[in-house]
């Protein structure tokens, strides 16, 4: 919303301007989201995966099976705190793009005269 009488046309630009002012979707913040999500779940889900091994160990003392169980529900644990930390790190850094544009481009408006609204999410 203009503070000031600024006609259509004028708007149109600022807008426009500040659209290319505030830039692209910074890619990197989604990708190093999504990694950092990966490393963090997939850690949790492997400890996870290996605290709740003794449940499903069966009444054997077999050295190799045991060490088979406890592995498998390790992995299982990492492979789901793997899939979980994609989907979680990737959104946390995609808000976080969406957040630095947003704040860059209300910045700029408000230098050229509007005043910005912006609902939170």
């Amino acid at each position: 919303m203009p503070m000031r009488d600024i006609d259509p046309e004028q708007q149109a630009r600022d807008r426009a301007a500040c659209e290319l002012v505030a830039g692209y979707l910074d890619v990197t913040k989604p990708i190093g989201g999504s990694v950092t999500g990966q490393l963090v779940y997939t850690g949790v889900g492997a400890a996870v995966g290996l605290l709740f091994s003794p449940l499903v160990l069966p009444t054997t003392s077999d050295p190799k099976e045991v060490a088979l169980i406890v592995g498998g529900a390790t992995a299982v644990g990492a492979a789901l705190g793997f899939a979980t930390g994609t989907v979680v790190g990737w959104k946390s850094g995609l808000d976080r793009a969406h957040d630095d544009y947003l704040n860059a481009y209300a910045t700029c408006m408000r230098e050229r005269g509007y005043t910005v609204i912006r609902e939170r999410r």
